[in-house]
């Protein structure tokens, strides 16, 4: 009760800050005001970040013609956020809504209280996040979006969001049907996913139907589910399961391997230039509103007039944008992946599907030699570095689940990246601000990794001006009236 209480008033006073803060802001930031595109198509493209983003906007520039430079800070591709995602692969969104944001203040609020005896959905570090007007403002939006958008723009959006990301989940698995090699280094599966309940009232037809997109799901019992996942028979669950979620045909693979594949690719056939270890200091604007430049740790790099550049860096395409005076609505979400090692033969070579323990906030599958389990989204800035005691309680949920891997989990690897969680739960594609050569692809945070081929296609399409033809509606995905002046 008193965990309650306490809960309650952080959260009040978080919903209180944010509006508040982020009213001032608002006012006292201009708005954007847009000029002329490119004249020209481009004949070339810098490309800044190399995550699943990044190399999927690189391959489809450089289907298109265009000769591509990727820029990334880290050492290798996908080294981050790419690194860290759990890799399913779902027709359906998470929602930014209401319910949402009711959700996100109570974990937030809880895990202040730091008496919280299980893993909350999102974790926040108000240390790392009190003094940071660009956090205010995200929330800002988030909570305006969340409580105060009219419901039936809001119901389109969600709609054709969905019909985005059917597209984009098609585009991707006839792209691993194309080229074998993608599906065999990601290591696909269309096992399926196992999601399991503990609440009667979502164990309905009804209330799946609503939280499952497009992607077929039937209800199963526990036993049905132990035979489809024998691992199952073995795990130790926190609660009584009332019923299972089978999603029979979702698909999963590992984002980093199917990111560092296709940049393989894109060096093969399109002769993509990808730079490691370059991280962009800043950028020369003109008169006329075009970059003439990126200034990097190692050179200054000329743009010339038929030169695109997309900002597709993931957390960092808010402080990239920033350097431009344009405010993107993103902020980083910190998620949480260990990855332990199998060295023999276990039960959980069994472990075919994805499972999906929600108590715990568990997201686990499994990679040829690896087990994987994701958890929580923890807001504290662009830190990379884990919290040590969410990797404990991660480590402890999962030996405790598995009771027989608690050895493999102890010793598990810890891998964060930061997810650009958009305030408003839509990718944010499109021309960025007034910028005439300068475009964005980033968000939407939560699964970012299933729309890559279809971020990064629509993102070249955008470039090119051809965006005719599309099964959903464009301007649901673009960035005017969804940005902000610095």
């Amino acid at each position: 009760r008193n965990v309650s209480k306490m809960a309650k008033r952080w959260t009040f006073g978080l919903a209180v800050g944010a509006t508040a803060t982020a009213a001032w802001l608002t006012k006292n930031h201009q708005p954007i005001v847009h000029v002329e595109a490119m004249k020209t198509q481009p004949k070339h493209a810098i490309v800044i970040g190399s995550g699943a983003a990044g190399i999927a906007t690189a391959y489809a520039l450089g289907s298109r013609g265009l000769k591509v430079t990727v820029l990334d800070a880290g050492e290798q591709v996908a080294s981050e956020c790419s690194l860290a995602a759990a890799g399913g692969m779902q027709r359906s969104n998470p929602q930014v809504d209401a319910a949402t944001w009711r959700r996100t203040m109570k974990s937030w609020a809880t895990s202040l209280t730091g008496l919280s005896q299980t893993l909350q959905t999102f974790h926040l570090d108000i240390r790392a996040t009190w003094s940071d007007t660009h956090f205010w403002r995200w929330l800002y939006v988030f909570t305006k979006t969340s409580l105060f958008e009219d419901s039936s723009e809001k119901t389109y959006k969600q709609e054709e969001l969905l019909k985005f990301t059917n597209w984009s989940i098609t585009r991707m698995m006839a792209f691993m049907n194309q080229y074998p090699e993608l599906a065999q280094a990601s290591c696909l599966s269309t096992d399926g996913v196992l999601k399991l309940l503990y609440n009667e009232n979502e164990a309905t037809e009804a209330h799946q139907r609503n939280s499952n997109g497009s992607e077929p799901f039937e209800l199963i019992s526990m036993d049905e589910a132990s035979q489809l996942c024998p691992t199952l028979k073995e795990c130790v669950m926190p609660g009584n399961i009332v019923a299972v979620v089978h999603q029979h045909q979702a698909a999963h693979a590992s984002c980093s391997s199917y990111t560092r594949a296709l940049a393989d690719i894109c060096q093969r056939q399109h002769a993509t230039t990808i730079r490691q270890n370059t991280v962009v200091t800043g950028f020369t604007v003109n008169e006329h509103r075009r970059v003439t430049a990126i200034d990097t740790s190692a050179e200054r790099i000329p743009i010339s007039s038929d030169t695109a550049v997309v900002i597709a860096a993931g957390s960092w395409t808010p402080l990239l944008a920033s350097k431009l005076n344009v405010f993107v609505p993103a902020y980083p979400m910190k998620g949480y992946s260990l990855i332990a090692a199998l060295n023999t033969e276990t039960t959980a070579g069994s472990l075919s599907h994805v499972v999906i323990e929600p108590m715990q906030n568990l997201y686990i599958t499994r990679y040829a030699h690896q087990l994987r389990a994701a958890s929580i989204g923890e807001f504290a800035g662009w830190n990379t570095s884990p919290n040590p005691k969410i990797a404990e309680d991660m480590m402890a949920a999962l030996g405790n689940l598995f009771p027989n891997l608690r050895q493999e989990w102890t010793q598990s690897k810890v891998v964060c990246g930061l997810r650009p969680f958009v305030a408003d739960g839509t990718p944010l594609i499109g021309r960025l601000g007034s910028l005439s050569n300068v475009f964005v692809n980033v968000g939407p945070g939560f699964n970012g990794w299933k729309l890559a081929m279809g971020t990064g296609e629509l993102t070249a399409r955008v470039v090119v001006k051809d965006t005719s033809d599309l099964p959903f509606d464009v301007a649901v995905l673009d960035t005017p009236g969804r940005l902000g002046s610095v």
